[in-house]
């Protein structure tokens, strides 16, 4: 008897201990998004779990990432891709050390996962559900924590786990995590109308559209090393082309914003400008 409870105290002890690791973790990636984007409106954070459970990743998304009539370096997304997981940027995955800390226990080898060997050794009859609420119970503290020190809005902010291949998950977990708001109830809502899209179409342009961006991608690639100042200005000179007020908005104001020089500092660097083009259309 006394056996059995010298192992169950050490399960036990075993779990806490990695209950406060991702616990950690997940408080530290916040810090470290909310510092770096928090004068562009987060909006939503999100956790990235495989489907053997193992933490892979933290994402976030920004207000000032999508596009709008005022066009800024910080946008890459369209309005109808503001809950499209898989076109946000912003990620941080586990990395090498903090591998090492979630794996570094004198029960198992480093080359183990801790996360998913407390299923496999300690757990093993339970089930995906039982493995999801492990992670719930943690992120739900870690939140109560982060909008306490943070003093969060969270009417403006949706915390989500996303777990791959089980698109129900995130949904359902997302109601979980969240007290209601409209902008739960905007995601709730976009998740259920994309979940019947399968197949979403891209944007879709007009010629003018296609020949801009083309001649924009030509200038870009034009001259080596890149020169800034020549950019903006052919690109000052497509706002003259009869296409021009034919183009899709947003591929004005990207123009528009190349042209632009704010106090001898260029809107956007070679890298961005391609960014953007192949957002918009493959070349």
């Amino acid at each position: 008897m006394k056996m059995f409870n010298h192992v169950e105290m050490a399960m036990s002890n075993h779990v806490e201990k990695q209950q406060i690791l991702l616990k950690t973790l997940i408080i530290d990636a916040f810090q470290q998004f909310y510092y770096r984007y928090k004068k562009h409106a987060l909006y939503a954070f999100v956790i990235e779990v495989d489907e053997n459970s193992t933490l892979q990743s933290f994402l976030v998304s920004t207000e000032a990432s999508i596009f709008s009539d005022v066009e800024n370096k910080q946008q890459y997304l369209l309005e109808q891709d503001k809950w499209n997981l898989s076109k946000w940027k912003y990620r941080d995955k586990i990395s090498e050390e903090n591998k090492q800390i979630l794996n570094k226990d004198h029960h198992f080898s480093e080359q183990d996962s801790v996360i998913s060997l407390i299923f496999q050794d300690i757990y093993p009859q339970q089930d995906q559900q039982e493995k999801l609420n492990f992670y719930l119970d943690v992120f739900t503290q870690a939140i109560v924590y982060l909008t306490k020190i943070y003093n969060l809005d969270r009417s403006q902010i949706i915390f989500l786990m996303n777990v791959k291949n089980q698109q129900n998950v995130i949904l359902e977990t997302a109601q979980e995590l969240n007290p209601p708001s409209s902008l739960l109830f905007e995601f709730i809502a976009d998740s259920k109308i994309q979940a019947k899209v399968k197949d979403q179409l891209p944007i879709k342009l007009n010629q003018a559209d296609k020949d801009l961006l083309i001649d924009l991608a030509q200038i870009v690639e034009m001259v080596e090393p890149f020169d800034s100042l020549f950019v903006a200005h052919q690109a000052y000179l497509l706002t003259f082309e009869s296409e021009f007020k034919e183009a899709n908005l947003h591929i004005q104001n990207l123009i528009r914003h190349i042209s632009t020089i704010d106090n001898h500092d260029f809107a956007l660097s070679k890298e961005d400008i391609i960014e953007r083009i192949h957002y918009f259309y493959k070349i």
